[in-house]
């Protein structure tokens, strides 16, 4: 095991890059918290370098996690000093990590996505993708895309926001979206475009078939392109005077309600 006492280290430098998003290596995300880095271990996602704080060595999940990790891991201690340095968490739990996660090939993305998936449109705040991710996940879709434009899936205020979901999930930037489209109609899903005010209200819609959902920009909604691609537009019906619905709110709301049809079994 190593211990950093500078700032100045390389190993610190590319940590912070990593988190940034700076880095020339983009198949590296970092994580800080003993529940992000669980979730990515027993996901089966490879860590590259642990990092943690002298006070947590001696604890019990930190010291489990240490024993448990594969000896080409590299385990790094670094000061308090440092630690708070590269943390993020007001409160930090001592123990932060790189964590390999390289690009899938879009074939086995493809081949992969059954049931549900949502195609992100240049979503901007990190807290609505990481919810996105999460009601994903929790409604048990199995893929997200995303567009040029949108933040990226493995910011650290998504990842936090995820809750660790975005390691249950594929994931995969779209620039080709007429052969997304394409590829996932052969597949027998229906297209749905979330929208206000306009379209088919979700709980008349039969969301019993797989689903790609588009949800778009808090301000601009979906683009164009993406509205003339898919096959329907879906809206909720809000109160009187409520102009609009958080945008991972109502991708929520939809997709459980596709996940409530298909375990009732519904049929129209």
């Amino acid at each position: 095991m190593k211990k950093i006492t500078s700032e100045s280290n390389p190993l610190i430098k590319e940590y912070v890059k990593i988190l940034n998003g700076k880095s020339g290596n983009k198949d590296r995300v970092a994580v800080e918290g003993f529940n992000l880095i669980e979730e990515a271990i027993q996901q089966g996602f490879s860590i590259e370098t642990l990092f943690y704080s002298p006070g947590v060595a001696s604890g019990g999940q930190a010291s489990g996690l240490l024993n448990r990790l594969p000896a080409e891991v590299n385990k790094v201690e670094l000061t308090e000093r440092v630690f708070k340095k590269i943390a993020q968490t007001e409160n930090p739990q001592g123990a932060a990590a790189v964590i390999a996660c390289p690009d899938i090939e879009w074939e086995k993305v493809i081949n992969q996505t059954i049931g549900m998936a949502v195609l992100a449109d240049k979503i901007q705040d990190p807290g609505n993708m990481g919810t996105i991710m999460r009601s994903l996940a929790a409604a048990g879709g199995s893929t997200l895309f995303y567009t040029p434009g949108t933040v990226s899936p493995f910011n650290h205020k998504v990842l936090r926001a995820s809750a660790g979901t975005i390691f249950h999930i594929w994931i995969k930037q779209v620039t080709k979206l007429e052969e997304l489209f394409t590829r996932l109609k052969s597949k027998g899903f229906i297209s749905a475009a979330s929208e206000v005010k306009t379209g088919s209200d979700y709980y008349n819609l039969d969301l019993t078939r797989p689903l790609l959902l588009a949800v778009g920009n808090e301000r601009w909604g979906v683009s164009d392109e993406i509205k003339q691609n898919c096959e329907v537009k879906v809206n909720i019906p809000l109160a009187r005077g409520v102009d609009s619905l958080n945008a991972a709110v109502a991708v929520s709301v939809i997709l459980f309600e596709a996940r409530r049809q298909r375990s009732a079994g519904l049929k129209r």
